[in-house]
């Protein structure tokens, strides 16, 4: 079986134990898709929550836009991996220093990585896909975003995501 119908069953599989119908969201691909672009106005866009489960937030861009939406009301916590917010290019730091809770997963916790690369947006929108939150996703690898907003699959999200924080540590 070639990747794409892999793709299109797997897809299926989960819409299927969604309980919901496969609902196609806005897809992007980088690099040079708008990726980050698309992915920093979701952010914009909150009013109430955000929720980022993502392996490596490098991309000083996206960062500044959590601050942001922390500085205006947002509810806003992220869970990243031991691994990286300790490099050199992460942006883990910046966040706590600007007062956005974030918590750290990884080699003190059951599991070797927090491996997920997703958003949750005021519990109604949601990013997922391989796209790391880093310059070298937006410029030069090739990775793809999916954004959707069907209800059964952002409560999936959102019902994972409190599972990390839950086993995350400050």
């Amino acid at each position: 079986m070639n990747a794409r119908r892999w793709l299109a069953a797997g897809s299926l599989i989960v819409a299927c134990l969604l309980g919901g119908s496969l609902v196609r969201g806005d897809i992007y691909f980088s690099p040079g898709g708008g990726t980050e672009t698309r992915l920093i106005n979701e952010i914009n866009l909150c009013r109430r929550t955000l929720d980022c489960a993502v392996f490596n937030i490098s991309s000083s861009a996206v960062a500044r836009a959590i601050v942001a939406a922390k500085n205006r009301g947002v509810t806003v916590r992220v869970v990243s991996d031991y691994s990286q917010w300790q490099s050199s290019s992460s942006q883990v730091n910046y966040l706590r220093s600007n007062g956005v809770q974030v918590h750290i997963l990884g080699s003190t916790s059951p599991y070797q990585l927090m491996h997920d690369k997703y958003a949750v947006f005021d519990n109604a929108r949601m990013e997922t896909g391989s796209y790391n939150w880093t310059v070298s996703a937006n410029t030069t690898n090739y990775e793809n975003a999916d954004f959707m907003s069907d209800a059964a699959t952002v409560t999936a999200y959102e019902g994972n995501f409190n599972r990390l924080w839950a086993l995350a540590h400050r």
